[in-house]
């Protein structure tokens, strides 16, 4: 694999070289002797807004239908990732990539590069896009920018999932799965007319796995992509004269104890030992103290108490082990999906209405300080300052630094989209519509100590930030009833509007032109709460209270910049307040007020030429964009940000030979990509580094990317996609690299860096074969082969940051019986159970400048077998 580094692009242009001879080879084979027919699958999609084949249309696409996920084994994003050039997903922070452009942080107050639609309705997550076969008829995923039809945030491109729609004819389908892990599945649909102008679909679907990926070495449990799902949705089709027709679909569901998003994916941190040698029970810039110091021998720990007995890290050699007192968990205690679609048809144009609504409620629960310590009991002064046994003036005391993390997600959308589509068959094609769409979420975050005692007394305010009139030095502050550590909430109202229109012109028999306009303008409405204490740490309080509320030091907002006045995008900032944060003397939340508004214009124009049925070569410039936002978490210094955009330039070459069943689809661009929003430590001209959601004013991407399938024989198929992708960092200030503890002043520059997640190369294979059986069924192995290249997950690219290369094998056994009635497939994905990383990340938790490293594992190998009924 070394070597297919050093030459595939070499190998690649040279078949793209290659191409035209063979097309022109091919033609002339027609010419002299009809190729034999030979049934080939015609794929329709939806990318356009309107329904034509993937070979037709100038768009980098790829569209798996739900044969095509049985057959490759694309049972969840991950899996859509290894089949499709230029997506890349890391399941541990549920981000999608897709060339090169993605997130860059999970704050609602941002949003995602690459948009995400289920039946045509918005939404930010892109993990439904693992739903069952059951329920999808086909995943279209778009690369490159779809600022036309698309609008806001498919500055990176869009994914599509539709489901399947009820049928005019009874049609059932039942599935039933077994595997290892304690996996099992079922599910039933049921499809077809109530009378001459309705019809219905009904589908039900149950999935568990109930033994989890990861062993918790103190509490005995197993957890980590445990699966406790259900779906429900109910389908209705109908027909009112012969103009007018219209569909509707609610879906409901939820899972407990998930993976991604959110459940257990890591293990432990790989390089850290506890800090048996430099542990201390005051670490640098925390503001609680470190439960692992339990292990450090220090002469004035007197005992401890822990669940569990293991007292190491088991990560450091089982990448599977997690040693922690409590379990990490997911729920989503409530997805609503509604979606209708309203169709009425002209002569010469049809009108179509689409609006929607998607809401979830999900909750995720960890062990906040990774360790399975419950409790310490050391010696101690007055100020919590631990001291050896004997010290005179000290006492025993006894602290509780087990905290928990609760984080939940209540979010909400909407829209409403009205189409105008051409319909006639004449030279000048067109579509227009209009859009509206809002979001409302909350999305608190909460740590607090599990069993604290102390917790329940009054707090403190520190005591830097004392009212003028406080008659004593140790001020209290508002209770603490919920024994929080730290607490932080957005409560967001998001709209959306957007006006576009594109025509298509077929000027003569080989040359089409296209052009396209949209115009989009964003608002947000986000209102923040904080609230954070230090607990030990700030060791000038009395011994009797261990708590001081230091929102207003710490999370209070303010900036070097506040000389210039009210900062940007805070609606509750003024002259005398730049920053915008209140105090609320009753809850003791700081909270502030973030408001602004975003527009756009985008579109695009290209030009198409077929020179016969089988070709298309296309060239084509596109802008997209993405609404600017803010930093919406912990009352951030200057959390505004603008809008990126991306000036995309591509060639593209479609090109199937019929007698050869050869089909290659290429794709080359350049992106001038301008804003790029990332959370990065700002160095002002005085004072510390701070964090804010800055805009690397550029970047260039170049690519290029082919999908080919071949059918050299009637029953034997192979399947071949290659991405490349290189999105270099070209404009940009410099920046705090929390990885280097001297870089709080001088800062490090990121030109020339390359953007996170986007591997530089990646490649796909499958085989199969398909074995006719004398009892008319068939038999069909299919074995599929994935390569990853390395990647970062930082711009700064520093080398403990990056994710090494991997690969994967994945077989499959599919028979089918005679009347297309009965499926059954046996399954083994990472056959040879390869260790590798989805992702990796890099932290400095210690001014000693230790690095740790935490992975998130790819699978071990897993294996089944599925039934399938259709009738």
């Amino acid at each position: 694999m070394t070597h297919f580094n050093r030459y595939s692009l070499v190998s690649l242009m040279a078949l793209s070289l290659a191409m035209p001879v063979v097309a022109q080879e091919a033609g002339a084979q027609q010419n002299v002797a009809p190729a034999p027919q030979r049934e080939r699958e015609v794929v329709v999609v939806t990318a356009q807004k309107r329904e034509e084949t993937v070979q037709d249309i100038a768009v980098a696409i790829t569209a798996v239908t739900a044969q095509q996920r049985d057959e490759l084994g694309v049972n969840s994003i991950t899996d859509l990732t290894n089949v499709t050039p230029g997506l890349q997903y890391t399941a541990g922070n549920e981000r999608v990539t897709l060339r090169g452009i993605g997130r860059n942080t999970n704050n609602f107050g941002a949003e995602p590069g690459v948009a995400n639609y289920t039946d045509g309705i918005y939404q930010s997550f892109a993990s439904i896009a693992g739903r069952d076969n059951i329920f999808v008829d086909r995943i279209e995923v778009l690369r490159g920018p779809q600022g036309t039809l698309y609008g806001r945030n498919s500055v990176g491109g869009a994914l599509n999932i539709i489901s399947k729609r009820p049928t005019d004819d009874f049609h059932a389908e039942f599935v039933a799965g077994i595997g290892n892990f304690e996996s099992t599945k079922i599910g039933a649909s049921f499809s077809g007319p109530i009378n001459d102008s309705l019809r219905y679909r009904v589908v039900g679907f149950k999935e568990a796995r109930d033994k989890g990926i990861f062993t918790n070495v103190a509490t005995g449990e197993t957890e980590g992509y445990n699966v406790d799902n259900y779906n429900w949705e109910i389908q209705l089709e109908g027909d009112i004269g012969d103009r007018f027709s219209w569909w509707t679909k609610y879906t409901t569901g939820g899972y407990h104890n998930a993976g991604p998003p959110g459940g257990r994916t890591t293990g432990e941190s790989f390089d850290r030992p506890y800090d048996i040698t430099f542990g201390s029970l005051l670490g640098t810039g925390a503001v609680t103290p470190t439960p692992t110091w339990a292990y450090s021998n220090d002469p004035a720990i007197i005992g401890y108490t822990q669940t569990g007995s293991v007292t190491q890290n088991p990560g450091l050699i089982d990448p599977w082990a997690v040693n922690q007192s409590q379990s990490r968990f997911a729920d989503l205690d409530g997805y609503n999906d509604f979606a209708l679609e309203a169709i009425y048809s002209f002569d010469t144009f049809d009108v179509k209405y689409l609006g929607g609504y998607i809401y979830y409620n999900y909750n995720l629960t960890d062990d906040q300080d990774s360790t399975p310590i419950t409790s310490i009991t050391y010696n101690s002064l007055a100020n919590g300052a631990p001291v050896a046994v004997g010290t005179p003036g000290s006492s025993t005391r006894t602290i509780f630094p087990e905290q928990t993390l609760l984080y939940t997600e209540n979010r909400a959308f909407f829209s409403n989209e009205v189409n105008f589509v051409s319909t006639t068959d004449g030279p000048l094609q067109w579509i227009g519509g209009i859009y509206a769409y809002q979001e409302n979420f909350k999305q608190p975050t909460s740590t607090y100590f599990k069993n604290e005692p102390l917790a329940d007394l009054p707090m403190l305010l520190d005591a830097n930030y004392l009212p003028s009139n406080a008659a004593s030095p140790y001020y209290l502050a508002a209770p603490n009833p919920d024994r929080l550590l730290s607490y932080s909430n957005n409560i967001g109202l998001n709209n959306s509007y957007g006006i576009y229109g594109q025509v298509d012109w077929q000027f003569t028999d080989t040359l089409k032109s296209t052009v396209g306009l949209r115009y989009s303008v964003d608002n947000k409405h986000i209102q923040e709460e904080a609230r954070l204490f230090c607990y030990i740490q700030c060791s000038f309080t009395p011994a009797y209270l261990p708590y001081t509320d230091v929102t207003q030091a710490i999370w209070n907002g303010s900036s070097p910049n506040d000389v210039n006045g009210p900062q940007p995008g805070v609606a509750s900032a003024t002259d005398a307040n730049p920053s915008g944060v209140v105090y609320d003397p009753t809850t003791g939340l700081a909270k502030r007020l973030l408001e602004d508004e975003w527009n756009a214009v985008t579109g695009t124009a290209g030009l198409e030429w077929t020179p016969n049925d089988d070709t298309l070569v296309f060239a084509k410039y596109t802008r997209g964009y993405k609404t600017g936002g803010f930093n919406a978490n912990s009352m951030a210094p200057l959390p505004r940000t603008n809008n990126e955009s991306v000036n995309s330039y591509e060639l593209g070459w479609k090109q199937e030979i019929p007698a050869w069943y050869l089909t290659a689809n290429m794709s080359a661009f350049y992106y001038d990509y301008q804003d790029v929003q990332v959370p990065l430590g700002v160095i002002p001209t005085s004072g510390p580094a701070y964090t804010a959601f800055v805009n690397i004013p550029k970047v260039e991407t170049t690519g290029f990317e082919l999908e080919t399938q071949w059918n050299p024989i009637a029953d034997l198929n192979f399947m071949l996609t290659y991405a490349y992708v290189n999105p270099e960092i070209k404009e940009a200030d410099l920046y705090n690299n929390p990885l280097i503890t001297t870089d709080d002043a001088t800062g490090t520059s990121v030109e020339g860096n390359i953007l996170p997640n986007a591997a530089k190369n990646k490649i796909a294979f499958n085989t199969s074969y398909k074995f006719n059986l004398p009892d008319g069924s068939t038999l069909m192995p299919s074995l599929n082969y994935y390569w990853r290249d390395k990647f970062t997950s930082s711009v700064f690219n520093d080398a403990d940051t990056y994710t090494p290369e991997y690969d994967q094998t994945d077989a499959r056994l599919i028979w089918n019986d005679a009347g297309g009635q009965y499926t059954v497939i046996g399954w083994v994905k990472n056959v040879f159970d390869q260790e590798g990383y989805d992702s990796a990340s890099a932290s400095r938790r210690r001014s000693d400048g230790v690095v740790y490293h935490t992975y998130t594992p790819t699978l071990p190998r897993t294996y089944g077998v599925e039934f399938q009924f259709h009738w």
